[in-house]
């Protein structure tokens, strides 16, 4: 044994499973603007609602640019966030019960800049990279020629930009 793998290709979801959070959304939000009107003042754009709620992004606004994208740009960042405290949280757990052995998980489409991640949102590095001992991009969208290996290039700079004392492993 070398690591714990303590997930295994986990998403950050889909629109309804993104809405799970909508409340942890809504309090970022007031803790970094305070108030969404001055949210939606700084982002240029009205923010998403369900139910006369703030909600996540919809699914298209997290695939392409627009108006919306500085609103997007902080979702992004609330659920790195979010997601660091949270496997923060377990690895600490493990690391007092096992000092000497890595944690880490199989990160999917992680950092992949061929996944729009419109429909089913995946993890990014920043949300990675302090709590996990090393990072494990997934490599079967890299199977085949040049032209489907040539974005893992991305992938393994962009886990290195955010990681930089980390290994990086396929």
């Amino acid at each position: 044994i070398y690591a714990y793998d303590i997930a295994w290709e986990p998403f950050f979801g889909d629109i309804n499973q993104r809405r799970a959070y909508d409340p942890l959304w809504r309090s970022w939000i007031d803790a970094h603007y305070g108030s969404v009107a001055k949210a939606e003042k700084v982002w240029g754009t009205p923010a998403p609602r369900h139910r006369d709620e703030v909600s996540t992004p919809e699914a298209s606004h997290l695939g392409s640019d627009g108006p919306h994208r500085r609103m997007v740009a902080d979702y992004r960042r609330f659920a790195d966030e979010l997601i660091d405290e949270r496997y923060r949280a377990a690895a600490d757990r493990l690391r007092v019960l096992d000092p000497n052995h890595l944690i880490s998980f199989r990160m999917t489409v992680t950092g992949d800049p061929t996944c729009d991640g419109s429909h089913n949102m995946p993890y990014d590095f920043p949300g990675v990279a302090e709590c996990m001992d090393f990072l494990a991009p997934e490599a079967y969208g890299r199977i085949g020629d040049w032209e489907r290996i040539r974005p893992g290039m991305f992938t393994v700079t962009w886990a290195r930009h955010c990681a930089p004392r980390k290994p990086v492993l396929w």
